[in-house]
């Protein structure tokens, strides 16, 4: 989800919270004209994927959108595997989860299972 900082009745920072209350899995992205350290640390503590700053550059939206979707995609590979806590305690970093869950990874006796991706 991409969403503003400053919306008019609810803020990107109560929406991020209300949105990672109801849905933890949400990677939220949040965009301001008015970005300052504090609203950053804020919005990462809140458990923001990114923040940028406006006028955002579409080579750099496109680059955090990417990261955030391989982000999902590698959550989703190690909770495929059993692997649900390794993937939520890694690293915020794709390579970071991709390496915990690799390591942790063993295949099921008598299963065909497809090997994760390393």
């Amino acid at each position: 989800m991409i969403t503003d900082l400053k919306m008019p009745g609810l803020s990107g920072i109560e929406l991020l919270k209300q949105m990672r209350s109801q849905y933890p899995g949400t990677v939220v992205i949040i965009l301001t004209a008015f970005g300052t350290v504090e609203t950053a640390v804020q919005a990462m503590k809140a458990g923001a994927y990114d923040y940028l700053t406006k006028p955002v550059d579409s080579e750099e939206m496109s680059l955090v959108v990417g990261r955030a979707l391989e982000h999902l995609r590698l959550v989703r590979e190690c909770s495929y595997y059993g692997l649900a806590s390794t993937a939520s305690t890694a690293l915020r970093t794709s390579s970071g989860i991709q390496k915990s869950c690799c390591r942790s990874w063993k295949p099921l006796p008598g299963l065909r299972t497809p090997t994760p991706r390393c």
